[in-house]
């Protein structure tokens, strides 16, 4: 009997759900459908800490922004994070104050709390091939 009533209310709620795009959305040319990490329901380790990377849309001199976005799903902080940043430049400043670039790395200055995201937009003609690199996870 309660499994009949669990399967009908997720029936109903598919079934009554507003599956159209929001209003201004074109198909799937504005749908991000990259993985965003599987999420973090404790502590977690340092590689439950994800990044993305996507255009955010605007155009400075022609030419795309993209934003750099590092999550942290879990309760504990992560610190000394290190991302690979290969020839990172880019058309408008990157605040120093927050992340460090030194050679082929970059490092986020503060540390990463719980259930938040660092995030820094560069400038240029194409992607960089920003990948995370190295990290801890500290729990108080």
């Amino acid at each position: 009997m309660a499994l009949a009533s669990v399967e009908l209310g997720l029936l109903s709620l598919l079934y009554f759900f507003d599956w159209a795009l929001p209003e201004g959305m074109v198909s799937e040319e504005h749908i991000d459908m990259e993985e965003a990490g599987f999420g973090c329901y404790g502590p977690g380790t340092f590689e439950n800490i994800y990044l993305k990377q996507s255009k955010t849309g605007k155009m400075i001199k022609n030419t795309p922004e993209w934003e750099v976005r590092v999550t942290n799903p879990c309760t504990c902080t992560g610190t000394d994070i290190v991302l690979t940043c290969v020839g990172l430049k880019s058309l408008t400043p990157i605040d120093h104050s927050q992340i460090s670039i030194s050679g082929n790395e970059c490092k986020i200055t503060n540390n990463l709390y719980g259930h938040t995201d660092f995030v820094f937009k560069y400038v240029w003609a194409k992607k960089f091939d920003i990948q995370m690199e190295s990290g801890g996870i500290a729990c108080s």
